[in-house]
């Protein structure tokens, strides 16, 4: 009898274990699905590389594409809302790494982004792709997501650009000028 129990549970582990590879793929699958949607539509959509972090905090492709466009959903990180995804240039990438390695390290976004101004003054930030666009969608969820759209812009000021340093309904405006976070605000988007 205990032989039939032991090969009883083997064949319900085998069995559990040959469903989960799919679940993987497909869970893979909805993350993708889910990232490309913060991705400019059409063929920069269709063809982004998409990425998620591993258990050790490397990042990970799940999706590679043929453009220069990374997508990834940032949902778990702190103080993001339960609808967060994001694109951006491969070469911003780097940026993009030490960001979550300061969200995962510090647990909220407060703290965060304490550390992240505390490693700008000390020139410790890694510099985004000058004139990268960085591609949002956010909300509580899908349906309600908005769109948000700014181009970076290390180092600018309002000065370097012409444009205006404060918000503004009725142009582009720069916001944390002269900050390796500078970056083109568009409003509506």
């Amino acid at each position: 009898m205990t032989v039939a129990m032991k090969s009883g549970a083997t064949l319900v582990v085998a069995a559990c274990l040959a469903m989960a590879s799919p679940a993987a793929a497909q869970s893979d699958q909805a993350m993708i699905d889910r990232a490309l949607l913060g991705a400019p539509a059409g063929m920069v959509r269709q063809n982004a590389s998409v990425v998620k972090w591993g258990d050790d905090g490397k990042r990970v492709v799940i999706k590679q594409g043929t453009n220069d466009m990374v997508c990834w959903d940032q949902s778990a990180w702190p103080g993001q809302l339960p609808f967060s995804v994001h694109c951006t240039s491969s070469k911003s990438m780097d940026r993009v790494d030490q960001n979550r390695a300061f969200y995962v390290q510090y647990k909220t976004r407060e703290a965060a982004e304490k550390a992240i101004k505390e490693a700008e003054t000390a020139g410790k930030r890694v510099l985004p792709e000058y004139g990268a666009g960085h591609y949002g969608l956010q909300g509580k969820d899908q349906e309600t997501a908005r769109p948000h759209v700014t181009i970076a812009v290390p180092n600018a000021t309002a000065a370097s650009l012409k444009i205006p340093d404060k918000p503004s309904t009725s142009g582009m405006w720069l916001m944390d000028a002269g900050t390796t976070g500078a970056h083109i605000m568009i409003p509506g988007h």
